[in-house]
């Protein structure tokens, strides 16, 4: 086990040995059961207060991740709207119109 461990740490991946024993009794004590307490016979959303909670959680969540959709795509919109502006700008500073001259020639 030390080994992997070794292993591991030199890929930038660090973990102890504590750790790995810590994970090992968190899935040991939900297996089959609430991921609040651990039982069995119940699941974590049969504690009214703990669900109430969450669904309060879930719905600030789903709103805020709309809010920054919404807010991306207005960037987005606008970003594309600059570059058109400047790129007509930019057409309008520099664009070669054709100057009338009168060539003198000689006959």
């Amino acid at each position: 086990m030390e080994n992997a461990l070794k292993k591991l740490n030199s890929k930038g991946v660090p973990i102890t040995v504590d750790e790995i024993e810590h994970n090992c009794q968190r899935k040991k004590k939900r297996k089959g059961g609430c991921f609040g307490c651990g039982e069995k016979g119940h699941f974590m959303d049969s504690y009214p207060i703990i669900a109430k909670e969450e669904k309060k959680r879930r719905h600030k969540l789903k709103k805020k991740k709309k809010e920054q959709r919404e807010r991306h795509k207005a960037l987005v919109i606008i970003g594309k709207w600059v570059d058109v502006s400047s790129d007509e700008d930019y057409h309008k500073k520099h664009s070669h119109k054709p100057t009338s001259r009168k060539s003198s020639s000689t006959s």
